[in-house]
């Protein structure tokens, strides 16, 4: 589903939950070129303070949504998370993708929702993106 950045302020303002995760820009280079100057100049860099397992920083980012501002035009559309990566930044990501103890799982509700649909995506994208089958627990080139 493609939306202009109109909508994204209304639903912003209305407080409404949207998500924009570019994980891959395609962009024009014979558009873009020409304009470095003027571009790197408009784009804004945002700061960020982390608080992570291995302690806080802060980190310095100019994302692809700003970059979409300076443009005439562009299309965005939504792939569903289960099918476009495996999470796996943190370790309890990898955890969760991994599906170990989701039988019997302690995991409050909403995680282990989470948790069963990363390991859902990861099971489709291994046997079918990755040609690999899942035997006797392990998942192994197919010959």
């Amino acid at each position: 589903m493609a939306i202009g950045i109109e909508e994204v302020l209304n639903l912003e303002r209305v407080g409404d939950t949207i998500l924009f995760n570019c994980a891959t820009g395609l962009f024009d280079l014979d558009y873009f070129v020409p304009r470095l100057s003027e571009l790197s100049a408009a784009l804004p860099v945002r700061f960020s303070d982390q608080d992570k397992d291995a302690g806080m920083y802060s980190q310095a980012e100019q994302i692809t949504w700003e970059i979409t501002s300076l443009l005439p035009s562009f299309l965005a559309f939504v792939v569903e998370k289960n099918e476009r990566f495996l999470a796996a930044k943190l370790l309890v990501e990898t955890l969760l993708t991994s599906g170990i103890g989701l039988e019997g799982s302690a995991l409050p509700k909403g995680l282990a929702s989470t948790a069963t649909g990363l390991n859902m995506g990861l099971g489709k994208l291994l046997g079918s993106s990755y040609g690999l089958s899942l035997e006797a627990g392990r998942w192994v080139p197919r010959d």
